[in-house]
């Protein structure tokens, strides 16, 4: 059940980001910054939570970073080379999480796939 609403979900996201993917495919990244982001994005999508898991995604993305949502399905998003990740405001590897750090993820779309841009974590309140 939990799996199938997780598809669903990313079967919707996926057919929001097929109407605007076409046109950023030949835009130029806005900033710096955005030059050194794994996607250009204008308009990043945003996700909070808790960390679930990390590690080896279960939709054969790579590296990626399962994030639990209150209330909605978990949000898995691939973590690019040059994603920008955070712990505590210090810079940090995506090995450096632990299942159940705050988490917030700013992500966008490399065609069907999320991609997650910064990754910034706090530690789980003991």
């Amino acid at each position: 059940m939990r799996l199938s609403l997780f598809v669903s979900a990313l079967v919707a996201i996926a057919g929001l980001a097929g109407c605007a993917t076409s046109a950023r495919e030949t835009q130029q990244p806005a900033t710096p910054a955005a030059a050194r982001s794994p996607i250009a994005s204008e308009h990043p999508f945003e996700v909070k939570g808790t960390v679930k898991s990390v590690g080896d995604g279960l939709l054969g993305m790579g590296r990626s970073v399962t994030i639990a949502r209150e209330g909605a399905p978990a949000a898995e998003l691939h973590v690019a080379e040059e994603t920008r990740v955070t712990l505590d405001d210090r810079p940090a590897k995506l090995s450096d999480l632990r299942e159940g750090d705050e988490i917030r993820a700013r992500f966008d779309f490399d065609k069907s796939t999320p991609v997650a841009i910064e990754i910034q974590a706090k530690p789980k309140r003991r």
